[in-house]
């Protein structure tokens, strides 16, 4: 922070919310949710424990200063740090000449050891970040020091994605390719969530798997923990029914899209509410699917008519908007399924009439348009890791594997009953080597996608199933279905 920004801090008091920290995600200021004002007894045990002082100077914007010591501190024109330190006495421990601004593994124990407050604690792990690899032990390790649930739950969101030992590496996907000697997965219900209160329409895993997000019928987004299935917090702030959701690429921030015509985006950690987008006003409303680009660069939201906005990861502006003409627009026409590329360079659409396009994100051009690629709507689009294939979901009942470079069809799977089988969502697993679906009649359907081979049904509600999605590391599957329930299925590989 530069000189004169903190002193802006300081001569504003504790009650300045963090401007001097710049804008958050989507250009949201970050909320002020730091209730302890810092003593000159709590920057002494922060400098003793071996923070540095950026570490302190981010404390003076999100926590402010104890009355006393701002009390004692030198004429404005001085330098407010170094005032601070002169206060503190000759015997004050000096910051590290050094900065790195993420918490590593030995030094956020040392905090806590050193005593420093949970209230300290949790910005710092917020806006900083942590280097270390959340573990059981480490886990344990926190909670032995007097970390709260809260801090750890930060800590969990904030320390990247597990990675997964001995997982396969990603698959090329090649039609027609032989299948290897394995045996088709076994999927386990291991948990059902069901306190919502209406229709599950989208259900999505946080990028370290420990979350999965659920958006309802019933205008709320509610989070929950994998591993347990204990619901974490409940998101209520839409007017309408919660149509689509999604994680940033860093897990800091969850998407939902609403009937309402509005994105809002939310801080996971600690469930606030920092920006509020609106997609379309008027009587053309509502937002059926977001998606954040791999590099959180862009978030992407649509729905009727035909129009796809861009929205700038940074600063919450409208970078960009996609848009064609398509015939009379009503409520229930538009855009329902929209993705990114792995590599970010393109967006594939689906819409009410079947038909698919590619766009190019950096300017904006349409590439390329599937005409009547489905008979029906195209519920669902999904780029391959390698990004040379596109699979979508159409409400007639079949799935189509595209090659991306030509916009050939390569591959038609059929459903079966046409009425009864439509699909709303389809998924890939990480590695490539799986496809699931959801429709209609209530089951979720598993196919191989190197051959296309069917290999498993699963009866997963006795209504409808809106969503289904894989977790980052391919070992769980989420759906959500009509009847408001969302159910976490085990794939265990025989």
């Amino acid at each position: 922070m530069h000189t004169e920004g903190l002193r802006r801090v300081l001569l504003a008091g504790s009650g300045l919310v963090m401007l001097a920290l710049g804008a958050g995600p989507l250009g949201a200021q970050r909320p002020r949710d730091c209730k302890l004002p810092l003593s000159k007894a709590a920057i002494t045990r922060l400098l003793t424990a071996g923070a540095t002082q950026e570490h302190v100077q981010l404390l003076f914007a999100a926590c402010g200063l104890d009355p006393e010591l701002m009390a004692e501190l030198a004429p404005k024109d001085q330098d407010p740090f170094s005032a601070l330190m002169g206060v503190m006495g000759e015997g004050a421990v000096q910051p590290p000449a050094s900065c790195g601004l993420a918490l590593s593994e030995p030094l956020l124990p040392r905090l806590l050891g050193a005593g420093v407050a949970d209230e300290h604690l949790r910005p710092l792990v917020n806006i900083c970040g942590v280097t270390l690899e959340f573990t059981p032990a480490l886990e344990s390790r926190l909670r032995t020091l007097g970390a709260s649930d809260a801090l750890i739950a930060l800590v969990r969101v904030r320390s990247g994605p597990r990675i997964r030992e001995g997982a396969p590496p990603p698959l090329e996907v090649v039609p027609g390719a032989p299948r290897g000697e394995f045996l088709p997965p076994k999927l386990e219900l291991a948990r059902t969530l069901e306190t919502h209160l209406s229709s599950v329409h989208s259900v999505a895993f946080s990028p370290d798997g420990y979350w999965v997000a659920s958006g309802s019928k019933d205008k709320t987004v509610k989070l929950w923990e994998v591993a347990t299935g204990r619901e974490l917090r409940t998101l209520a702030s839409h007017t309408s029914q919660v149509r689509a959701v999604a994680f940033s690429p860093d897990g800091r921030w969850l998407a939902s899209g609403s009937g309402d015509g509005t994105v809002k985006l939310w801080e996971v950690a600690t469930g606030l509410e920092v920006r509020t987008l609106t997609h379309a006003r008027g009587v053309v409303r509502g937002v059926r699917v977001v998606a954040f680009s791999p590099d959180g660069r862009w978030l992407a939201s649509a729905g009727p008519g035909y129009t796809i906005k861009l929205w700038e990861g940074a600063t919450g502006r409208e970078g960009r908007t996609l848009s064609y003409q398509h015939g009379r627009i009503t409520v229930d026409q538009g855009i329902g399924a929209v993705a990114f590329s792995a590599d970010g360079r393109w967006l594939a659409s689906g819409d009410a009439d079947g038909t698919i396009k590619l766009w190019e994100v950096a300017t904006g051009r349409e590439l390329r348009t599937l005409q009547a690629a489905h008979r029906f709507e195209v519920a669902s689009v999904a780029f391959t890791a390698n990004g040379r294939w596109l699979v979508s979901g159409g409400w007639e009942g079949t799935i189509k594997l595209w090659e991306v470079a030509t916009g050939r069809l390569l591959r038609t799977l059929e459903a079966g009953d046409v009425e009864w089988d439509r699909f709303h969502s389809v998924a890939l697993s990480p590695e490539g080597r799986w496809l699931a679906a959801a429709d209609r009649s209530g089951k979720v359907k598993l196919w191989e996608m190197a051959t296309g081979r069917l290999l498993r049904t699963l009866e997963v509600s006795e209504r409808a199933v809106y969503s289904v999605a894989f977790s980052p590391d391919g070992r769980w599957l989420a759906s959500g279905d009509e009847l408001g329930k969302v159910k976490l299925w085990r794939l265990v590989e025989k």
